[in-house]
């Protein structure tokens, strides 16, 4: 999850999820992401927007790269 920049907020909160294999993403698991983060983090923590990935770009060091992700939202 990394924080978005919006002209009328300071960030929201956007979460890049790689589904198991075999999974097929849906608004239906969405949904469920979305019940279940209700359900374990404070409101402003809770993901507006969820967009699912093949893979998370990752560091030399194997650590997912936050940076890749929030350059990749500025480009488009």
């Amino acid at each position: 999850v990394i924080g978005i920049a919006d002209k009328c907020r300071i960030n929201y909160p956007k979460a890049f999820i790689v589904l198991k294999e075999g999974s097929v993403p849906s608004d239906n698991i969405k949904k469920e992401i979305i019940k279940k983060c209700k359900v374990d983090l404070p409101e402003y923590m809770i993901p507006e927007e969820i967009e699912f990935m093949d893979d998370l770009p990752r560091t030399e060091r194997g650590k997912v790269d936050y940076r890749k992700l929030e350059k990749r939202e500025v480009d488009n």
